[in-house]
């Protein structure tokens, strides 16, 4: 989840997938090739950018590169990335194993590469098979055919693609980046008559991890909120950070400062005779 308020959040989006790649990291033995599966692009790119961090100015990394996942765990990937094995350091069955997923990827992006996007022609045959599934009228059909509902079927038609663009190889490490919701929470697809991109091996594991996820968000819901307004200082983050309302801002602090800026203009109006009045009655 995300808040609000930029740049003064507990948590921040993408925030588990890069956490993904931190318990990869820790728990598979750094000479096994390993493929990471994610729906999140932009700890996919985190990732991937922090292995070619010196094509990169610093202002680059700390205001573009690490700007969108929280600085302290953006820092901590980091660290963990720079102590990767390089390709040649793995044995010769191990590069034979990252050789094959890269194979794989390869098949699968072009197993879907041929297929096109669906045209409205296309949509309003899909709109029809639907609406013989389930028998419906013929005046319902014709309301079907709304450009806004054709709109929306081509989106969630693009769920079902999978192609060169959409993974990553990393010198021994490969992520790759799969479309959410492409099946239902009970595996079946959310689309009737779509085949899972890459394929149901893949889009299951992605649904694994979201159908955890909401048991654990749920089971969270209500526990520990004494603990929420404490503040901590977690490992890799800055040396320096600024606090706003005793939360640590774990972004930008521009947009902190700007609201102190305003709140500060506010407070000065106040103590005007005149045009005080004004602010002075605006909670009211």
């Amino acid at each position: 989840s995300k808040h609000s308020t930029w740049g003064n959040s507990k948590v921040c989006i993408n925030m588990a997938e890069t956490i993904g790649f931190l318990l990869g990291d820790y728990t598979v033995p750094p000479n096994i090739p390993v493929i990471y599966i994610t729906d999140s692009n932009n700890a996919r790119t985190l990732q991937r950018n922090l292995t070619s961090l010196e094509q990169y100015t610093h202002r680059k990394q700390i205001r573009n590169i690490k700007q969108g996942i929280d600085s302290s765990i953006a820092n901590h990937l980091d660290h963990l990335t720079q102590n990767w094995l390089k390709l040649e350091q793995l044995s010769e069955y191990h590069q034979r194993l990252y050789q094959r997923g890269e194979r794989v990827c390869k098949i699968w992006a072009d197993a879907n590469a041929s297929s096109k996007p669906p045209t409205m022609e296309a949509c309003d045959t899909e709109n029809e098979s639907h609406d013989t599934d389930s028998v419906t009228t013929l005046e319902d059909d014709n309301a079907s055919l709304d450009p806004n509902d054709c709109a929306k079927t081509r989106k969630k038609e693009s769920r079902f693609t999978f192609n060169h663009s959409m993974y990553d190889l990393l010198n021994g490490t490969i992520v790759m980046k799969v479309y959410s919701h492409q099946l239902n929470k009970d595996f079946q697809v959310s689309l009737a008559g779509k085949s899972p991109q890459p394929n149901m091996f893949v889009a299951s594991a992605n649904q694994i991890v979201d159908n955890t996820a909401e048991q654990i968000r749920h089971l969270s819901k209500n526990s520990y909120k004494m603990e929420w307004d404490k503040i901590s200082y977690p490992p890799f983050s800055p040396k320096w950070s600024f606090s706003f309302e005793g939360s640590l801002t774990n972004k930008g602090a521009t947009k902190v400062f700007q609201d102190k800026l305003d709140l500060e203009m506010l407070y000065r109006h106040q103590c005007r005779p005149k045009q005080g009045v004004f602010f002075r009655m605006l909670p009211f």
